[in-house]
């Protein structure tokens, strides 16, 4: 949890306290269980005073073991493109940024940048992007060398509303980074727009940063950028009495500028959704997701980006043996994908087989990873 979303669930607990008991409705657990990254439980806890005094209840999600393994089911081949030689891997650690090799797992370089709570790469396997809470820069350029040297640690002058960032993503081209926010507080008292999520999108050529709030309380819990740098592909979670979860794509080059006026890739109720980390395919053409199976399990699903082919599962694992998925992100070829949660820790996923990654001394202190 960093400052701002310690800040926000302290000014929640002192708002909570002044309700009476009367106040607060019973909770209304729905039939299916939603599934919610641990960061995002003191945000949605704003929705949940807000809605105790409108008389709405909302369900927030149980904690879960992170590492403890789950049992996985077999799925049919895609085929599968080998990972080539100095292709990197970056993986935050305490008061570091390892980088890996990603075919060899061998420990390459580090950085000394500490305190990063997101991170993200342009799927090169060389150029990442990382936020900090420490400092007067919060987010920092970073480049790989062909021998995995660090040649680049460049802080980056990045405007973001105000608000609590709890999702990263970088443009291939390394020229734009995309936001998840979640808007804040205002002394002690709960901002009313602290149920209000927004996509921001700012371009590192320009120094400009471009808004698209929600009009409906709810939290976008994730963010990926197509190739292109056109378009955003989010997981959007309402705060409602009927919950509501969904992949949207919002087109950055619109001039409309309300973030549900966007599309619609896949609707809660099919394959069901639940949220967590995004990642478009290399060519544009495919999201990955987390979804919900029918008995309570958690899967790893292709989702065509437009109409037209079916989904995909590429992982499922059973009731019980999965916790929350904190890391889904696609190597050049689309055949690979890197993931992070769901009982592993930093690892390769191809043809339904889940390979460890980078270093096992760190697999139960690594809090983020990109490609």
């Amino acid at each position: 949890m960093n400052t701002i979303e310690e800040r926000l669930k302290d000014s929640l607990d002192a708002v909570a306290e002044t309700l009476p008991a009367e106040a607060v409705p019973n909770l209304r657990l729905p039939t299916r269980r939603l599934i919610l990254s641990r960061r995002l439980v003191p945000l949605i806890a704003a929705g949940a005073v807000a809605a105790a005094t409108a008389g709405v209840a909302v369900a927030l999600p149980d904690a879960a073991p992170r590492h403890r393994a789950p049992q996985v089911t077999t799925v049919p081949p895609l085929g599968q493109a080998a990972i080539p030689p100095r292709y990197y891997l970056a993986a935050v650690v305490p008061n570091r940024i390892a980088v890996h090799e990603t075919a060899s797992r061998r420990k390459v370089a580090q950085t000394s940048i500490g305190g990063v709570t997101r991170l993200a790469g342009t799927g090169d396997g060389r150029t990442y992007f990382a936020m900090t809470d420490q400092g007067p820069h919060r987010f920092y350029r970073i480049r790989i060398t062909d021998k995995g040297r660090v040649a680049e640690t460049t802080p980056l002058q990045v405007k973001v509303e105000a608000g609590s960032v709890i999702g990263l993503a970088a443009s291939r081209d390394g020229t734009k980074l995309a936001l998840a926010v979640q808007f804040g507080m205002t002394g002690r008292s709960p901002h009313p727009g602290a149920r209000y999520g927004a996509v921001e999108v700012a371009d590192l050529t320009t120094g400009t940063t471009t808004t698209w709030p929600s009009r409906t309380p709810g939290v976008v819990t994730s963010v990926a950028m197509d190739p292109t740098g056109r378009t955003v592909a989010f997981d959007w979670q309402t705060l409602s009495r009927e919950h509501v979860s969904q992949i949207r794509a919002l087109d950055v080059t619109s001039s409309n500028t309300d973030l549900l006026a966007s599309r619609i890739v896949v609707r809660g109720e099919r394959m069901g959704v639940v949220g967590g980390p995004v990642a478009f395919s290399p060519d544009g053409r495919s999201i990955a997701a987390i979804a919900q199976t029918g008995n309570g399990g958690v899967q790893i699903v292709r989702y065509p980006a437009n109409p037209g082919p079916r989904p995909r599962v590429l992982l499922s694992g059973r009731p019980g043996g999965s916790g929350e998925f904190l890391v889904l992100t696609f190597d050049p070829t689309g055949t690979n994908l890197l993931l992070q949660g769901g009982g592993y820790p930093v690892s390769l996923l191809a043809n339904g087989k889940v390979t460890m990654l980078g270093d096992r001394k760190d697999a139960d202190v690594e809090a983020s990873a990109a490609w």
